[in-house]
């Protein structure tokens, strides 16, 4: 078989050839574009990551891919992959569902401390006046959660031996986790929004959860709060989370995705462009997930889901 494999680092390189040695193996530091899938067009199986894409798998791209029988994701989100026309085409998609479920959680309180403390404005300033960066605590703030999946439950673990409130929202309620956290489900993302100091979001990215944050329910936003995404960018509307900005709903913002991760500014659309020049606004290059542990997780998940296609045809994930 033909293992196409994008965006490995180095010491991934030797990993994958020395496991899958009797497969003919290509690696590529880049990810898929329109050059290099020329010479990969009768590859049986692909390895991506989810960040920092040329080409996503949607129709156009998978019409190129005649041979292709299986996609192995790198990542827990697979909003990169269009399902649907995989499917038809009889094409199975695996991701790693759970390799950065505590790594993505302790980033967010990285964000988190870095704006309660006011990192950034501290370190920028050689001798700052004191009364310019005092912080807040987080015991007794409420934070709310948006998605309880494996990372939210994590970040909710964190947030309670902080001492902090917690919210959550999501559309299947954990009612065991919930009496073991003693944290509160609401029933709305509104009511989440009137209530929260700090708001975090875990929910999945796809058609029903596209800006899941909009310009009709972010007027509910208490005044003040903080918004922390390391999700997926296309769960807030950006207009509406620049708006919210300008307004002072949102007091500090810290983003790490962005609608256009390119690493060129100018190309990205104009309110990414307003939205990180903000004084006000945190944003890190999607790398909530980036340690050494997530990613050899990471790469452990794929190397099995091949495993297991190529040994039963089908994937763990």
């Amino acid at each position: 078989m033909k293992i196409s494999c994008f965006l490995i680092e180095p010491w991934q390189e030797s990993i994958l050839k020395n496991k899958f040695n009797r497969h003919n193996v290509q690696i590529y530091r880049e990810p898929l574009n329109s050059e290099n899938i020329k010479e990969n067009k009768d590859a049986d199986i692909i390895i991506t990551r989810a960040r920092m894409l040329d080409l996503k798998f949607d129709k156009n791209t998978l019409e190129k891919l005649p041979n292709l029988k299986m996609i192995s994701t790198m990542s827990t989100g697979i909003d990169h992959i269009d399902l649907d026309e995989c499917e038809k085409r009889g094409i199975i998609v695996a991701n790693a569902p759970e390799y950065g479920q505590n790594t993505i959680a302790e980033y967010v309180f990285a964000l988190l401390f870095s704006i309660s403390r006011k990192m950034p404005e501290t370190l920028v300033k050689k001798d700052p006046d004191v009364s310019e960066i005092e912080g807040f605590d987080l015991k007794g703030k409420t934070l709310g959660v948006i998605g309880t999946g494996k990372i939210g439950m994590n970040v909710i673990k964190i947030a309670s031996g902080i001492g902090m409130n917690i919210l959550a929202y999501d559309i299947i309620e954990d009612k065991e986790a919930q009496k073991r956290y003693g944290f509160s489900y609401v029933e709305s993302i509104e009511k989440l929004l009137t209530f929260s100091d700090i708001i975090t979001l875990h929910a999945p990215y796809n058609k029903k959860t596209h800006h899941l944050l909009n310009k009709k329910n972010m007027r509910f936003i208490k005044h003040g709060a903080v918004l922390i995404n390391t999700a997926r960018a296309g769960l807030i509307e950006t207009k509406a989370l620049l708006e919210s900005i300008e307004k002072g709903r949102i007091s500090y913002a810290a983003l790490d995705v962005l609608n256009n991760e390119s690493k060129d500014i100018e190309s990205m659309p104009e309110e990414t462009k307003e939205l990180i020049k903000k004084d006000n606004v945190i944003v890190t290059p999607h790398n909530a997930s980036n340690t050494k542990e997530a990613k050899n997780r990471m790469l452990n998940s794929a190397i099995k889901n091949i495993d297991s296609y190529i040994e039963r045809k089908e994937a763990i994930a």
